[in-house]
């Protein structure tokens, strides 16, 4: 059984920021077993730049919460958030 967080970075895909790293999805496992997952997906329309740590706090903040985050997921983060979720089941399995 593993306890250690999966943590993946989401990068810019296109632009002439390309590679840049925009944000980071989390996989957790609870004390029940289960593994969540949490996202964080920083805004740059308002001027704001990724900071790691902050991310990781902010996905991580995500994870714990008991209601379903009813923020929208944003276009880029959909396709991490899908391959976490199958590597999450492998790496997290009992």
């Amino acid at each position: 059984m593993n306890n250690n967080p999966l943590i993946q970075y989401v990068k810019e895909t296109r632009g002439k920021r390309r590679g840049q790293l925009r944000g980071v999805v989390i996989a957790v496992k609870d004390p029940q077993d289960r593994y969540r997952i949490g996202w964080s997906f920083v805004n740059r329309k308002s001027g704001d730049k990724f900071d790691k740590e902050m991310g990781l706090s902010i996905a991580l903040g995500r994870t714990l919460q008991t209601h379903i985050c009813k923020k929208k997921i944003p276009q880029d983060v959909v396709p991490v958030l899908s391959s976490m979720k199958e590597r999450a089941e492998r790496y997290f399995k009992n």
